[in-house]
Parts: structure tokens; C-alpha cells; sequence
């Protein structure tokens, strides 16, 4: 009996460090994330006050930091899911032991678009960004 309490705590400690594991990494993406949404705004806001460049370096810019933003949005998901995964099958295996119901995972569809929420903003910023300083730079060259 001692050991299927020391297996279910153990089981259960994994479960617990594996979610935990998970919400810092989330914590940190979201803090990156928001960053860069906060610098790209700026940038918006502030648009008309950049100095000249040509447009195609600001698009390259543009792209290059969507491009790895995805990648690396992309690259998280996979890890947070993953450490998801272990947390719940260790939960699924306590859960056993002390003879509970099964426990279900979260919503797999809501988990599977997840990335693509947090890349579109990105995005959107960057077109918004592009756009207003293409417009900017189209405006000062007209005159």
C-alpha cells in the first residue's frame, strides 16, 4: 500500500512540475510577445517621424522578424504541448492509482490553433507597419 502512495505521489509531482513548467514558458512567450507587439506599434505611432530608408530594407526587416516570430511561436507550441502532455499523463496515471475517474487532456482543437492567434497579431502589425511607412516615404518623395 506504501508504494502505490509513493507512486501516486510521485505521479502527481510530475504532473505538477510538468504544468508548472508549462505556465512559466507561457508566461515568457506571452512577455516576448507582447514586446514585440509593443515595439511594432511604436513603430506605427511613430511612423511618419522615421527616418528615410528604402522600403524594401523596412520590408525586409519586416519580414525577417514575422518569419522568425512564427517559427518561434511555432517552436514554443510544440514545447508547451508537449510538456502538457506529460503533465497529463502523469495526472492519468495518479488518477489510476487512486482510482479516480480518467482525467481528459484540454480541448486539442483549441490547443492546435493556438499559435496561429498569437503569429496573426504579429502579422497584422507588420503589414500596418509596412503600409503606413510605405504610404510615409511615398508621401515625402511626391512632394
Amino acid at each position: 500500500m506504501l508504494q502505490e502512495k509513493d507512486q501516486f505521489d510521485a505521479h502527481y509531482k510530475l504532473a505538477e512540475f510538468y504544468r508548472q513548467v508549462r505556465d512559466e514558458g507561457t508566461q515568457h512567450q506571452w512577455k516576448v510577445t507582447l514586446g514585440i507587439w509593443a515595439l511594432l506599434a511604436a513603430g506605427i505611432v511613430s511612423a511618419g517621424k522615421l527616418p528615410p530608408m528604402p522600403l524594401g530594407l523596412v520590408i525586409a526587416f519586416l519580414l525577417a522578424i514575422l518569419v522568425f516570430h512564427w517559427l518561434w511561436a511555432l517552436d514554443n507550441f510544440r514545447l508547451r504541448n508537449r510538456e502538457s502532455d506529460k503533465s497529463y499523463e502523469h495526472l492519468s496515471k495518479a488518477s489510476d492509482l487512486a482510482g479516480l475517474n480518467k482525467v481528459d487532456p484540454s480541448n486539442r482543437r483549441m490547443r492546435d490553433i493556438y499559435p496561429f492567434f498569437e503569429a496573426a497579431g504579429t502579422t497584422i502589425l507588420c503589414a500596418v507597419l509596412g503600409i503606413i511607412y510605405g504610404l510615409n516615404l511615398w508621401d515625402a518623395y511626391s512632394h
